[in-house]
């Protein structure tokens, strides 16, 4: 490896953590809690230890930030909810006829 090439890589990682840094500060003050609602209020320790993490990984949180899924929303949509209430709510009639 040359050095050139070794400069290369040095410099691509960091800007890499570079751009993480700054996408993590403001994902952990501003975007986080768009994403889990658990997060709306919590500390600055909090958002201090989970920095790391996002600043290292920040395509995804980029990713899930943009796709507008938050962590506890649930996947199937409020059609798909409707028939399952309805056929409880049959059953619960029927056991009440016992």
């Amino acid at each position: 490896m040359t050095i050139e090439m070794a400069m290369m890589i040095w410099t691509a990682i960091g800007l890499y953590l570079g751009v993480g840094l700054v996408f993590g500060l403001a994902f952990v003050f501003l975007g986080v809690q768009h994403i889990d609602h658990a997060a709306q209020g919590a500390g600055i320790w909090f958002r201090l230890m989970i920095l790391p993490g996002v600043a290292a990984l920040w395509p995804f949180a980029l990713g899930r930030l943009l796709s507008f899924r938050k962590i506890n929303a649930p996947i199937v949509a409020q059609d798909d909810i409707a028939p399952q209430n309805q056929n409880l709510e049959q059953s619960e009639k029927g056991k009440g006829a016992l």
